[in-house]
């Protein structure tokens, strides 16, 4: 499928599938404004447009939402150290969007297929194995599958184990509702090593209480190296230690993210490339090309 992308300066929030283009743009009320003529249709002007372009896939978004997305955004290019991700929520975003085994490897198919397959052809991937372990507001990441191994048999960290220890610090949110989709913007604090001590012995308290989840995650980068779609399998539960807790025989849930890896870009390039990328997320997520608001 050959790609066009039209635009007008920061006017993006709709986006357009014309017969075999893409096509973005905004629509605020009922025009809609496409930048390379910089033309505008309104209500009465949009049926022609269909009929002469046979199809047109729009993806909507508030004004204050759009300008709150592009704030966002400022503040990540002011300082890269910001995670900037987009995730399918549940209909009250109390939880990740509910998804099957089959829906799961349906998305990821699509997305490391080659184009002659009826892929995107995003080959550039990844699988990792990593478990979070997380005790009041802290979390421990152990960073692969033979550090997890290690954790479990020996029941503490040691040098030969790979771990980070984390602690995320949501800046900002933004919902948008239509879709269910949460764009989120946070950041991981430092931790010093007297609260380092502090979560240690948290964690090696076999009376308290800790949640263990098991992931098992495709890193998939777009061709552009700006965004990145993390599918998740996970296995998780809560237990006062990793061998008691059973967490290899937890029921799976999958998880879809879409994340910015992207280094220093203009606002304008992270804008456009977010909403192609949550567009495909969406289209695969719902199998169906026209995407359907909650409203």
């Amino acid at each position: 499928m050959d790609t066009m992308f039209l635009t007008h300066g920061y006017m993006m929030s709709h986006i357009y599938l014309v017969m075999n283009l893409h096509v973005y743009g905004i629509k605020f009320k009922n025009r809609i404004y496409l930048s390379k003529n910089n033309l505008f249709l309104d209500k009465k002007h949009l049926n022609i447009f269909k009929t002469i372009y046979y199809y047109i896939l729009i993806m909507e978004i508030s004004k204050d939402d759009y300008t709150k997305i592009l704030n966002m955004i400022r503040s990540l290019i002011k300082d890269l150290s910001y995670e900037f991700e987009a995730r399918i929520c549940s209909k009250n975003f109390s939880e990740s969007a509910n998804m099957d085994y089959y829906k799961f490897e349906n998305i990821l198919n699509n997305l490391i297929f080659s184009k002659e397959k009826g892929g995107y052809g995003f080959t550039n991937y990844q699988l990792e194995t990593t478990l979070d372990i997380k005790v009041n507001d802290y979390r421990l990441s152990i960073l692969d599958k033979d550090s997890v191994k290690l954790y479990w048999l020996k029941g503490e960290l040691s040098d030969d184990i790979k771990y980070k220890f984390i602690q995320k610090k949501n800046n900002s949110k933004i919902d948008l509702d239509e879709y269910n989709v949460r764009l989120s913007l946070s950041k991981e604090d430092k931790l010093d090593n007297k609260k380092i001590s502090e979560i240690i012995n948290l964690l090696n308290n076999d009376k308290i209480n800790k949640t263990y989840r098991l992931k098992n995650r495709y890193l998939i980068e777009t061709p552009d190296k700006m965004f990145r779609f993390d599918l998740t399998s996970i296995k998780m539960t809560n237990s006062t230690s990793f061998k008691k807790s059973n967490v290899f025989k937890q029921n799976v849930k999958y998880e879809v993210e879409l994340e910015y890896i992207g280094g220093k870009h203009d606002e304008k390039s992270i804008f456009e490339q977010l909403f192609k990328n949550i567009n495909i997320l969406l289209t695969l997520y719902y199998d169906n090309q026209v995407l359907i608001t909650n409203n």
